[in-house]
């Protein structure tokens, strides 16, 4: 079983999708949204699909720039 992570990073927000292959099955997504601004929160999409989302201080693009942390924060808000 292979995965694919897709990253979309634009100036102000990073969103990712995890597919597993070859099904093309999104077993994980999220992002982060605003960074360096006020509001800035995460959000992801359960494995059910249910969308969440919490509220973070996100200073600037490099310390949001931690895909594997991101990945490990949505998990994390589940339990």
């Amino acid at each position: 079983m292979k995965n694919i992570l897709v990253l979309n990073c634009g100036s102000s927000s990073i969103k990712y999708k995890l597919f597993e292959m070859p099904a093309k099955k999104v077993v994980a997504s999220g992002g982060i949204e605003k960074i360096g601004m006020p509001g800035s929160f995460i959000k992801f999409s359960t494995p059910s699909g249910e969308k969440q989302g919490r509220s973070v201080m996100v200073c600037d693009i490099e310390l949001s720039f931690n895909v594997p942390l991101l990945c490990q924060i949505s998990r994390a808000m589940l339990l």
